[in-house]
């Protein structure tokens, strides 16, 4: 059998994140103006998140319809409000006001998990080829390099420079070719159950779902919900 020698990683959501989340902002904005919400009510909201922005046809319909900013984020926010539970005309008549809130308000700080570095530098030291490959719509090394990564990872690749987005397959076989390995010897780790392992299964790799909240139950594939667990997962 042969031996894992790339370990490739999402970025957004994987190895950094906006703190606070968009969709708690945008939930806890909701409740405080008296929608009903629970657990359940923000689980359900997470899982649609993840599945919308998995270039679902929903997504890429919004795209060609909403073509500014403006008109694109009021009508998301209508469809995040219908999934917490309002009515489709309750939620035209709310969605540009949520927007206008968020534009307005959401202001996150942007922060590389605790064990970002700590991970990718141990998966270094023991000789592992390491890239990131994101479905960003612009190429990203600048800012691995403002947050100190660059220098751990070995490549990395935006869907832009790839042509193709998650869950396609065609982005992570572009990966393993940069890495210079086959497909089953990557294991690729994301948050995101709908782009990132529907991908890596589709591309012959090892999927490993990053779900540090435990959004995706019964995920049938392995799961970790600290990035420092690779380290038991891939040997020395």
């Amino acid at each position: 059998m042969r031996g894992i020698r790339a370990v490739l990683f999402d970025l957004d959501g994987t190895l950094r994140y906006n703190d606070p989340p968009g969709r708690e902002f945008f939930i806890d904005y909701a409740a405080s103006l008296g929608l009903p919400v629970d657990d359940e009510t923000r689980r359900r909201t997470y899982l649609w998140e993840h599945a919308y922005w998995a270039e679902s046809p929903e997504l890429l319909a919004d795209q060609l319809a909403y073509t500014d900013h403006k008109s694109f984020y009021e009508h998301y926010s209508a469809r995040q409000l219908v999934v917490l539970g309002c009515s489709p005309s309750q939620a035209a008549e709310l969605s540009p006001r949520f927007s206008a809130y968020m534009d307005a308000h959401y202001k996150p700080a942007d922060r590389l998990f605790d064990d970002t570095h700590e991970t990718l530098s141990t998966l270094k030291a023991r000789g592992y080829i390491l890239g990131v490959v994101s479905n960003r719509d612009k190429p990203f090394g600048e800012y691995l390099e403002q947050k100190g990564l660059s220098r751990l990872v070995d490549f990395n690749l935006s869907g832009a420079e790839a042509g193709v987005k998650k869950p396609n397959p065609g982005i992570l076989h572009k990966a393993a070719q940069m890495a210079g390995v086959e497909s089953a010897q990557s294991v690729y780790i994301g948050d995101n159950y709908h782009a990132d392992i529907i991908a890596a299964r589709a591309a012959g790799m090892r999927p490993i779902l990053y779900d540090r909240h435990g959004i995706f139950d019964n995920a049938d594939c392995e799961v970790i919900t600290e990035l420092k667990q690779l380290l038991i997962l891939l040997p020395q």
